[in-house]
């Protein structure tokens, strides 16, 4: 009865002991300096069309400046994106006029912010690729 005890304690600790680290994996922080494709959506925030989706693909600097494309779901758009990042606050700019300005959070994996176009605020969600 003993040996039984001590096994069940064993297998109880073993699979604590290995939650925390599938947890981290499965939520961990997008690697600084480095490039990241995201799913974006950007969807109105009042009444109009439904979101609009696309791919985000961004580098990310240790410096804190941003880079990469943005390509619409439909494939009829790719634009350049630049950008910033000072702590947890992002910006890009979306295309070389940067009239697509988009404020952010990146919480070290996915983005969450909003823009304002054509009289309309928008939240824009991006979130990383498995």
């Amino acid at each position: 009865m003993n040996t039984f005890r001590t096994l069940a304690a064993t297998a109880a600790l073993l699979a604590a002991a290995t939650l925390p680290a599938a947890a981290a994996v499965t939520h961990a922080p997008v690697p600084l300096p480095g490039t990241t494709v995201f799913d974006t959506k950007l969807t109105p925030d009042w009444r109009g069309v439904g979101a609009y989706e696309g791919t985000l693909s961004l580098t990310i600097h240790a410096d804190g400046i941003v880079n990469g494309s943005y390509r619409a779901a439909d494939g009829t758009r790719l634009s350049y994106v630049t950008g910033g990042l000072d702590g947890n606050h992002l910006w890009l700019d979306l295309g070389r006029s940067g009239l697509d300005h988009i404020e952010g959070t990146f919480d070290g994996r996915s983005i969450v912010g909003g823009t304002y176009l054509a009289g309309q605020d928008y939240t824009f969600v991006a979130t990383p690729r498995p």
